[in-house]
């Protein structure tokens, strides 16, 4: 009987933690209806309140599995390997110590970004938070669900950051192709702008960076090492390509993409099944879309189109419009937020618009699909007619992105102020605030002096390494050499597949739907801010280091 179990124990403890999740998870979620806590007004009906808090749990439940097996598995990995991996004890050592730092440090990684405040409070009552996406709060859910305490949030953030460096370094260090060449290059990530950030703060796009270091190095390295899957292993690619396909908008041309290079370059099947396995993936991306779909639908319509908007709608209306139909196009628009208010305000007009007319959740407009519709339409029309400034404004704020500027492009004009439009409060974040400090100790311990202490300290000592080297443009060189690799990675590989010679197309094939998903946030952010790019950047670097140690072999 023990050797049975012994030779099971990689499913039955993963199992057993599983099962106990259903009992211990009342310790820190929030069964009963609490539909005041939601500020969004519904549109409509299409999903009621209980339905959306059952849908939450049952994605929440699927996640935490996936977590448990993962976390199970990664441990017996570590246990089987101690003797054999020479550098496993260092890998370790340095996580116990970067862990201890952040367990010193913590709650104020996780509560550096206040919408993780709006994500948590609705993740303990198991509601989809469809602005951050539906997926971030069941992500948060899962992981509370692995084990109840908020601070595991960071934790299991720091745990799987690791584990994507260390995943890296043993493909590298254990592949027949590179033989170690390059393993150690993987420390390179600690000398990239917000690093910190995407190993402690549970930002939605820091989660989904992870994830996607995570597909992209092994796909990487699959491409090198050709090495094929059997079945089990295409079923989770499928689902992890589908699952990033619909987490952030612009994951699906990673996801998608990213499944194709698979099959190109790897796999190689005949025609009929790849079509087939493309189906597959199709469905996995429409079965993961319905959830946030539902939202979309019930509580915002094309809401985050029109955030996107704002910025370049206020430097456009600023300027003045001077075409045939313009003042239509400011009518459709003005159906929405008043265009005095958009001009003097922007984006925060918009929000302070919405919470004057007693909407709480200040990125909800409840414009109806038709007058969406036509602020959409009149919103193409007026870029298409004023191009130079929709450009300025967007090069712009991609430029504040890469610290190369230090403000956005931005038309001054005179205008007196808008009277009786107050400025927004968001109650979902002292909601939030409230939850997490009411959670045992972490009020006790924010107040600790050892806390307030080392929290001052690492700020000072961060804050100096931060601003040295964004004032010798250090980060702004990398932000920029990094894309200028991938070009010529693109390029080059594909000279050498016109020319027939010997060549990683399947590597250049990356770096394009790379700089695509790059290029498609550059379009339509609303703001200049480096966390859109997270996920292209690291993705980048790591997929630059193989392909650098590839070099000359």
């Amino acid at each position: 009987m023990r050797e049975f179990f012994y030779s099971r124990k990689k499913y039955a403890l993963p199992a057993i933690h599983f099962l106990l999740s259903f009992l211990y998870e009342r310790c820190i979620f929030l069964f009963r209806e609490e539909e005041n806590i939601i500020l969004s007004i519904p549109r409509n009906q299409i999903i009621s309140g209980t339905g959306e808090r059952i849908l939450g749990y049952v994605i929440s439940k699927l996640l935490a599995a996936v977590m448990i097996f993962f976390l199970w598995h990664l441990l017996f990995w570590i246990a089987g390997n101690w003797k054999t991996k020479r550098n496993l004890r260092f890998f370790l050592a340095f996580f116990l110590i970067c862990l201890a730092g952040v367990l010193l440090l913590w709650p104020d990684p996780f509560t550096a970004s206040e919408d993780n405040y709006i994500t948590y409070s609705y993740a303990i009552r198991f509601w989809p938070e469809y602005w951050h996406s539906a997926y971030t709060s069941c992500v948060y859910a899962a992981m509370l669900m692995v084990a109840p305490s908020p601070v595991f949030l960071t934790v299991f953030q720091l745990i799987f950051a690791f584990f994507v460096l260390g995943y890296l370094y043993n493909r590298m260090a254990d592949s027949p192709v590179l033989k170690g060449r390059g393993k150690y290059c993987v420390f390179l990530v600690f000398l990239m702008p917000g690093v910190y950030t995407l190993f402690t703060n549970a930002y939605r796009t820091e989660l989904y960076a992870l994830l996607c270091m995570f597909a992209v190095a092994r796909t990487a390295m699959d491409v090198v090492d050709r090495k094929e899957r059997g079945t089990c292993s295409l079923i989770w690619n499928i689902l992890l390509c589908g699952f990033l396909g619909v987490w952030r908008t612009e994951g699906i041309i990673l996801g998608f993409l990213l499944f194709l290079v698979q099959l190109l370059f790897v796999h190689r099947f005949r025609p009929a099944k790849s079509a087939l396995l493309l189906l597959c993936l199709a469905v996995s991306l429409g079965v993961f879309l319905v959830p946030q779909k539902l939202g979309d639908i019930k509580y915002y319509g094309k809401d985050y189109s029109f955030i996107n908007s704002f910025p370049v709608l206020k430097n456009i209306l600023s300027s003045g419009l001077s075409y045939e139909g313009a003042e239509a196009d400011v009518a459709a628009l003005s159906q929405v937020v008043p265009m005095d208010v958009l001009r003097y305000y922007g984006m925060d007009g918009y929000r302070r618009y919405n919470y004057a007319n007693g909407r709480k959740d200040i990125n909800q407009s409840l414009a109806s699909d038709e007058t969406a519709s036509a602020y959409m339409k009149a919103y193409y029309r007026i870029v298409l007619h004023n191009l130079p400034i929709y450009a300025k404004t967007q090069v712009s704020m991609l430029l504040k992105a890469l610290l190369v500027i230090p403000h956005e492009y931005v038309v001054g004009f005179d205008q007196p102020p808008v009277p009786d439009l107050p400025p927004w409060t968001l109650e979902s974040w002292d909601i939030g605030r409230a939850d997490l400090e009411d959670e045992p100790y972490v009020r006790e311990w924010m107040d600790t002096e050892i806390h307030q202490r080392f929290a001052a300290f690492a700020g000072k000592i961060r804050g100096w390494v931060e601003n040295t080297l964004e004032k010798i443009y250090f980060y702004s060189a990398v932000l920029i050499l990094i894309p200028l690799f991938e070009i010529f990675l693109f390029f080059r590989e594909g000279i050498r597949l016109v020319q027939k010679k010997k060549n990683r197309f399947g590597l250049a094939g990356i770096a394009f739907l790379l700089l695509g998903q790059a290029a498609a946030i550059a379009l339509v952010m609303p703001a200049g801010a480096l966390v859109y790019f997270h996920a292209y950047y690291y993705c980048s670097l790591l997929l630059c280091l193989i392909y650098g140690s590839c070099l000359g072999t």
